[in-house]
């Protein structure tokens, strides 16, 4: 398993609480996640966690049309199959 690290959501206090949260349930599950801070960094096979919110792209989409789609076309990058 592993985390996506979006850095212009997890430098928010709220988003760096529920990064926390995450990374203690997967210790606590003895689990070591493998964390991606960029699409390079995928490995295929990998089930990736990523905790999505208003502050995706740092809040200037929040409650805006088409979050959905900007949020669809940022992940596209980390295809890798």
């Amino acid at each position: 398993a592993g985390m996506y690290i979006e850095e212009t959501s997890a430098g928010d206090p709220y988003n760096a609480e529920w990064l926390q949260a995450y990374l203690t349930a997967f210790n606590r599950m003895g689990l070591q996640p493998h964390l991606v801070r960029r699409s390079e960094e995928v490995r295929a096979g990998v089930l990736y966690f990523w905790r999505i919110n208003q502050m995706f792209g740092g809040g200037q989409l929040a409650g805006a049309p088409g979050v959905g789609l900007a949020v669809a076309q940022h992940l596209s990058a980390f295809d890798v199959s």
